[in-house]
């Protein structure tokens, strides 16, 4: 019953959980029945043209790394917790970024370090929301990777090296300077003394 020759919009306003919204298309139907759409569509098994609202799952990448160089970090391990505090995931870093899909929109999530890599320090915990179009903000930092994923940051530094305490002076080593700094002055002391001696000489 839908009048022809005119443009319809096709809107998704709720996705199913764990899904972002679909992007808006819309239709147009022909008096000889004929649909054409800036989406996509099939045809069903009776020859019908069925619009396709195509939602895609929530999809984030945690990525481990050095905060100086920005390499990925092996060995950490990170959770992601809801915001009633249960943990919705866990795994070890390698040298890839871990990819999560399915979280829910517009929750706060917390993203928390419980073990970190040898030789470094664990980091704080940050949060994070997706929003209804899969969009990311967060309390930490954040990225895009080459095919435009929203990429969160988890930055480590480096445990601060123990630096000794300076070792004691050794008395020997400045009797040695000593000695070699009163040759120096005898020497020159000599020198000086024959120099004069051949100039009095001399007059």
């Amino acid at each position: 019953g839908l009048k022809v020759n005119e443009e319809y919009t096709l809107k998704e306003t709720v996705a199913p959980e764990g899904y972002t919204i679909a992007t808006e298309s819309t239709f147009v139907i022909n008096v000889d029945g004929k649909v054409t759409t800036t989406g996509s569509s099939t045809i069903d098994s009776e020859g019908n043209v069925v619009l396709l609202v195509e939602d895609t799952k929530t999809k984030v990448v945690i990525s481990k790394v050095d905060v100086v160089t920005g390499e990925e970090l092996p060995g950490a391990t990170i959770q992601i917790l809801d915001s009633e505090g249960n943990v919705v995931d866990e795994w070890i870093s390698t040298t890839e970024g871990h990819v999560i899909e399915g979280l829910k929109v517009n929750e706060e999530y917390t993203l928390k370090e419980t073990v970190a890599p040898e030789g470094y320090d664990i980091t704080t915990e940050t949060t994070f929301i997706i929003d209804e179009y899969g969009n990311v903000t967060s309390t930490g930092s954040i990225t895009r990777d080459s095919e435009g994923n929203f990429v969160l940051l988890v930055q480590d530094r480096r445990s601060p090296n123990e630096v000794p305490p300076p070792d004691n002076p050794n008395t020997a080593d400045y009797f040695d300077l000593y000695l070699m700094l009163f040759k120096i002055f005898v020497l020159g002391l000599v020198s000086g003394s024959a120099y004069i001696y051949r100039l009095n000489k001399a007059q």
